[in-house]
């Protein structure tokens, strides 16, 4: 282009040299803009295992909260039963029955 003749082959050498340079600047600001989407979605990873993370330790949590509780209904229901034979025991009216099943109850006590 130099030799193509005065003036214009220069304006074009400068034509060019901008349009490279223009092509370089886009380039850097593509990969510029890419780390900064590859560092953005590393720190959403993070912050999204640390969530699930936590949602595993509070399912645990409500998990075992929940095995206590069905442990505490079992006893309570086995206690509620044990009242109820009492009670009918106590609610039988006088006589051999009632004092029959005080002496199963006591010995069921005592085992």
């Amino acid at each position: 282009m130099f030799f193509a003749g005065g003036i214009v082959g220069h304006l074009m050498t400068l034509f060019e040299v901008g349009v490279v340079f223009l092509g370089l600047g886009l380039v850097i600001a593509f990969l510029v803009l890419l780390g900064i989407i590859g560092f953005v979605y590393k720190k959403l990873r993070e912050k999204y295992e640390d969530i699930e993370q936590g949602k595993k330790e509070l399912q645990d949590h409500i998990n075992r909260v929940n095995e206590a509780r069905v442990s505490e209904m079992k006893q309570l229901h086995a206690r509620l039963e044990a009242l109820e034979e009492k009670l009918g025991v106590v609610l039988q009216p006088e006589g051999p029955h009632k004092e029959l099943a005080k002496e199963k109850l006591r010995a069921h006590a005592r085992k």
